[in-house]
């Protein structure tokens, strides 16, 4: 005796078999997270951004040659273009007025998930500034789940949102 399965569930099963022959096609999309961590010393802002390998070279073709792996000539030639992206998508300003980022630093980290540009920068703050503002706006246009997590360090401790 056969039995039959209904239409809909034979469906299902194809379906189902599909998806076990396309393994890492359909996966879920965990939104990439860049870190900056950010205090204040006497007059300067002082700040370092660490954004992921994918993502930056994403907007700034860091893998020149398309092979998939970037190397550290790659990454250090592409370094003006990765400051000139960091400078346009994130900008502090007190009460209105604009900070000029100065970057001190272009570095290649390691963490345990994955490959990190580091860039860390400088702003001279001016007297009597009373509140900074931070606008950031890095990633999203590619990457909608993106998040910039933040963390100010002050004498008495660090904050992070």
């Amino acid at each position: 005796m056969r039995h039959r399965l209904p239409r809909s569930a034979a469906l299902l099963a194809l379906l189902g078999l599909a998806l076990l022959a396309t393994p890492g096609s359909l996966q879920a999309h965990m939104g990439s997270t860049s870190y900056l961590t950010l205090s204040v010393d006497g007059g300067e802002l002082r700040g370092q951004w660490d954004m992921s390998i994918i993502d930056i070279d994403l907007e700034v073709e860091l893998d020149r040659n398309g092979d998939g792996a970037i190397t550290t000539e790659e990454f250090l030639s592409r370094r003006s273009l990765a400051e000139g992206y960091a400078r346009s998508n994130l900008v502090f300003t007190i009460e209105g007025a604009a900070l000029p980022l100065q970057f001190t630093d272009y570095l290649r980290e390691e963490f345990t998930d994955g490959s990190y540009a580091v860039l860390r920068f400088t702003a001279p703050l001016p007297p009597g500034g009373r509140s900074l503002a931070v606008t950031y706006r890095a990633f999203f246009e590619k990457d909608p789940m993106h998040r910039g997590l933040v963390r100010l360090e002050t004498p008495t401790g660090g904050e992070t949102s």
